[in-house]
């Protein structure tokens, strides 16, 4: 991804380890490491989210958790919730 700031381009950079396990049928437990490079602020900012997972449906999954930042040049706690439907057919 290119960050822009004023006339100067920089390139932003993002790596992920990601986890996930299932806990019986419907259940998941989610894991995360992510790293990703600040360019203007010479640094980097580092996160830790974990999650449970839900699959209401075959289609609808609920998903919930928090996430620990892990530098001082973010957010300290987040929490989270989210949901995936999968469509029945192609959008296009």
């Amino acid at each position: 991804m290119e960050v822009i700031a004023l006339e100067v381009h920089r390139l932003q950079f993002r790596q992920t380890l990601s986890i996930s396990h299932p806990r019986g049928r419907c259940f998941a437990l989610l894991a995360e490491i992510w790293r990703f490079t600040r360019p203007f602020l010479h640094g980097n900012a580092v996160g830790n989210p974990r999650a449970v997972s839900r699959a209401a449906r075959s289609d609808l999954v609920f998903d919930g958790g928090f996430e620990k930042e892990l530098t001082t040049r973010s957010t300290i706690w987040e929490a989270f919730t989210e949901f995936t439907y999968l469509l029945p057919h192609r959008a296009w």
